[in-house]
């Protein structure tokens, strides 16, 4: 019956509940790490908790009359979000040139892609943000050609301004992809490392169900991309 029940015989400070007093029975549960998602009906979700007490002997002159009470919680769950960065130079959507491994005083461009996935509610007011250390350019190159990204010459800063992630997107149909091209010149100081393309990258949001607000980090990107490991030493 996917219930829990208590009784007397484990909880004997509830044996016997006088006038005026109280007692509490406490118990955790843990919901799955995701819920199936499989149409854009599967949104906005309920953790529905019902619970009841009632007096098993009842007092003779209470006879006929059921002593007990119900009551039920609804609790709102939150969106899951996926939230991923990485940086590419042949895997990329926007073409880039230059030498892998990176080479001191050659330009080598690189590419920046965020792809966001949202499980069960939408995200409003969405945005990503990084900043690109001072030797990394702005290439002033985006994916796809209408994509809200643009770059803060003053701050160093790229951003992404999403608005609003349908619940859905990436689950039921495709993730949200947002990329930009940046490029590096190294130095001699940067021989024999690797190096860092953008800084940290955050996507904030708020959640639409249950008004929660969501943050989200990964880490700084380098010349050492993911899909082409051990191509990000400069040489």
């Amino acid at each position: 019956t996917r219930s829990i029940i208590w009784s007397p015989s484990n909880l004997v400070d509830l044996e016997v509940v006088g006038p005026g007093e109280e007692g509490i029975v406490s118990f955790g549960i843990r919901s799955k790490d995701s819920f199936p998602i499989r149409s854009g009906n599967d949104r906005n979700l309920v953790l529905r908790l019902r619970t009841s007490a009632e007096v098993a002997d009842i007092p003779q002159e209470f006879s006929g009359v059921r002593v007990g009470s119900e009551d039920r919680l609804d609790l709102k769950v939150k969106s899951k979000v996926l939230f991923t960065a990485r940086s590419a130079f042949a895997s990329s959507p926007i073409s880039n040139s230059g030498l892998v491994p990176p080479r001191v005083g050659v330009r080598t461009f690189y590419t920046i892609i965020w792809e966001v996935r949202n499980f069960s509610n939408d995200i409003m007011n969405a945005e990503v943000r990084t900043a690109l250390p001072p030797n990394i350019k702005w290439a002033n190159a985006v994916y796809p050609g209408n994509v809200r990204i643009a770059y803060d010459r003053g701050s160093g800063e790229v951003y992404w301004e999403i608005g609003k992630i349908p619940a859905g997107t990436g689950v039921t149909g495709p993730a949200l992809t947002g990329a930009f091209q940046i490029y590096v010149v190294p130095s001699e100081s940067d021989l024999g490392n690797e190096v860092t393309l953008s800084n940290k990258s955050v996507l904030r949001g708020n959640d639409s169900f249950t008004g929660e607000s969501l943050q989200m980090d990964f880490d700084s990107l380098t010349t050492d991309m993911e899909q082409e490991p051990g191509k990000g030493v400069v040489r």
